[in-house]
């Protein structure tokens, strides 16, 4: 493919308020880097989300941006219709959990509805889950692009022109401003409605590809198998007919034919006679075998002692060889093979920082990773100790918080429970933000809400120091060890398993890849911009680390075991690239990238 087109995009969104039951935005993701761009193509779409719930509108945008790009661009399938289809339906699922209270027990029903266009070389692909406009400009003559129904998906793909404009948009917007109005018309976002979205894609020779550059759509392979399997059928019936031709002779013709050679039955002698300097050579070899052997015999040499009185009687001369440990080469062999099987990487964390330089008394439970600073709590004297990432080295805060726990970055303040109640601390400035009396053993603040978890019942609290409501109940609640949220209500319970919730009710979610399960888990980490969950499990001894369907991914152990022998917490960067683990009194840190 030669040609290929780019698109100069026009984005009509209505202002939206933070707080929105019905809404309407276009999604625009071009590749970072144009080997992605040859292979996958670029993606615009537009969704409208409906319903008597009120969402989060910049949530809800961020979520459908980050499944979309990452659904599509790390799918497998060589179809771009496929992939969209595949990354439409995990958007469709994420964003039904994603009103404003998103995790309430009484769920409202949402009605979503998503267009999407890929632009691949110069072939466009269209992919539509509900209801939306979708319209192609050519030559002046605007018509609608009827899509093929395939379930509740409807998709077409065509090859565009140059000056080819397509136009996305929302039912609401089409209804005000049809294609013949909107392209004579200046629209003002000011003057849409929340639910009134359109994406304008005016196509264009894309000059900065060269024009050996090829557009890869992932079938060669297919085509060489496909010419591979054509050469062998095509031999195959060749020779088939060639052995079709050549007369076949009769059975007993062949038999007949055979003459068997005579057999000489007549004992033959031999001339051989032994002669004894034979046996020379075979001498020769075995004294050489022996005498090397007698040479690499190591030595045994009596190892000093003091001498002791012996009788008379008594002349046995006594020798002892020193003894050294072995390595023990089946059991470092045992522990290889499990270490592959269940994915466990073997590290020398480095050590971040010990907190006994700053105060030899601390007692550390937790820490909390933020942008540009790492916090480790004392519960027993309520003490907060700061860190500057990049420059290793704690000071102690002048506030204190007796029994301070269940600690998490929240929009990079330290969210935490204390023995008065819920506080939201600004480390910058030492002052607290929010407190509200609370009386919880966990507790996440979450898109403007706060769950806690007082035995079997997780709270649901509008504003510090309200009334709450009951969000979901469950016996496997009771003494739960952490707790953590991430479109879902993740727990580590008194048992040891990692259990999640969502609208109230306890999902099919479980842990896959582990060899035995969780020993002691101390510590559940997971957040929105993460990607993974990440679990600390002090009786293994280890952090492992999971997706989002409870699959390991991959777990971290030292090289000695006692490095991590008093694990009591971990903390993840909120880029991602760093794991910090706290081990009695201190802090590593691994790089997660390698």
């Amino acid at each position: 493919m030669k040609k290929k087109l780019t698109a100069k995009v026009q984005q009509l969104n209505p202002t939206l308020p933070q707080y929105s039951g019905s809404f309407s935005k276009c999604v625009v993701i071009e590749p970072e880097t144009k080997e992605v761009q040859l292979k996958k193509g670029a993606v615009y779409a537009v969704f409208n989300i409906q319903g008597e719930a009120s969402f989060d509108t910049e949530l809800v945008y961020k979520v459908t941006n980050d499944v979309i790009h990452n659904s599509y661009y790390q799918s497998d399938n060589i179809s771009p219709i496929q992939s969209m289809e595949k990354a439409i339906a995990e958007t469709r699922d994420k964003i039904a959990q994603l009103s404003s209270d998103v995790l309430r027990s009484d769920q409202q029903a949402v009605k979503i509805n998503l267009i999407a266009a890929v632009l691949w070389g110069n072939v466009m692909y269209f992919v539509k889950y509900g209801e939306m406009g979708c319209f192609l400009m050519r030559e002046g003559i605007i018509k609608p692009v009827n899509m093929v129904s395939e379930g509740n998906f409807c998709a077409f793909s065509l090859v565009v022109n140059d000056d080819d404009v397509v136009i996305l948009c929302s039912s609401a917007f089409e209804k005000e401003l049809p294609p013949e109005k909107l392209l004579s018309t200046n629209v003002s976002e000011q003057s849409l409605k929340p639910d009134q979205t359109c994406l304008l894609l005016k196509l264009l020779v894309d000059s900065s590809f060269t024009g050996d550059e090829v557009v890869d759509f992932g079938l060669e392979k297919a085509i060489t198998k496909n010419k591979s399997r054509a050469a062998v059928e095509k031999f195959s019936s060749f020779f088939a007919e060639i052995f079709a031709k050549l007369p076949k002779p009769k059975v007993a013709e062949r038999i007949t034919n055979i003459s068997l050679p005579k057999v000489n039955r007549s004992p033959r002698r031999s001339n051989f006679k032994f002669q004894l300097w034979m046996l020379t050579p075979i001498a020769l070899i075995i004294l050489g075998v022996g005498i090397y052997f007698i040479t690499k015999i190591p030595k045994v040499t009596p190892s000093p002692k003091t001498p002791t009185p012996q009788s008379s009687e008594s002349k046995t001369v006594q020798t002892t060889q020193s003894a050294e440990p072995q390595p023990n080469i089946l059991g470092n062999e045992i522990r290889q093979q499990n270490d592959a099987a269940y994915k466990v990487a073997r590290v020398n964390p480095e050590v971040f920082y010990d907190l006994k330089i700053t105060d030899p008394n601390v007692q550390p439970t937790e820490l909390v990773s933020f942008t540009s600073t790492i916090a480790v709590t004392d519960a027993t004297t309520g003490k907060i100790y700061v860190s500057d990432r990049n420059t290793p080295k704690f000071t102690a805060q002048a506030k204190v918080f007796p029994g301070i726990r269940s600690c998490i970055n929240s929009d990079g303040k330290l969210s935490f429970l204390d023995n008065t109640g819920y506080k939201l601390y600004n480390q910058l400035n030492s002052t607290v933000s929010s407190e509200g009396q609370m009386k919880a053993d966990l507790a996440i603040p979450y898109s403007g809400f706060i769950y806690t978890l007082s035995s079997d019942t997780i709270n649901k609290y509008t504003l510090p120091g309200s009334s709450p409501t009951v969000w979901g109940q469950s016996e496997l609640l009771k003494n739960a060890k952490s707790m953590t949220i991430a479109y879902n209500i993740y727990v580590i319970t008194s048992d040891n398993k990692l259990i999640s919730f969502s609208a109230g009710k306890q999902t099919n979610f479980a842990v896959k890849g582990l060899e035995n399960g969780f020993a002691n888990g101390v510590k559940v980490v997971a957040d929105l911009d993460l990607n993974n969950i990440y679990i600390a499990d002090k009786g293994n001894k280890s952090v492992a680390v999971l997706d989002d369907k409870g699959s390991l991914i991959k777990q971290y152990k030292t090289e000695k075991d006692e490095t991590w022998a008093d694990l009591k917490g971990i903390a993840v960067s909120p880029d991602e690239k760093i794991l910090y683990v706290l081990s009695g009194s201190k802090v590593y840190q691994i790089d997660l990238s390698k």
